[in-house]
């Protein structure tokens, strides 16, 4: 049986289609390695922080209006060198082996997801 979020049985359907939008939406090579080479130096400890994407004017209105956080326009979205340690030997080419590890397009995809104002999955 396959295993969704939240461990469900059951696809979650709007987190389907996310992901499946994803999956097709093009992609800025350039931006895709330098997320890779930045959550790299991270995991090696070459940098404190990486900025992943930017809070965009959607994105900090979507928030403000489902949360009612306020948040910066513009502000960085970052990962520390703990998260990438973690979601590298974790779920990605580490020690631990999961069944569908981490690949670099998906760490390529990274800005893109964390930078999109979808957040209804």
């Amino acid at each position: 049986m396959l295993k969704w979020r939240r461990g469900s049985s059951e696809p979650n359907n709007k987190y389907l289609v996310a992901m499946a939008e994803l999956g097709t939406m093009s992609i800025d090579p350039e931006r895709a390695l330098n997320a890779i080479k930045g959550i790299d130096d991270l995991a090696n400890s070459r940098r404190a922080l990486f900025t992943l994407a930017r809070v965009s004017d959607n994105l900090s209105d979507r928030i403000k209006t489902d949360t009612g956080i306020s948040i910066n326009k513009d502000a960085r979205i970052v990962m520390d060198r703990d998260g990438a340690v973690h979601m590298l030997s974790t779920h990605g080419q580490g020690g631990k082996k999961p069944a569908n590890p981490l690949t670099d397009a998906d760490l390529g995809r990274l800005p893109y997801v964390f930078g999109r104002p979808r957040c209804d999955y």
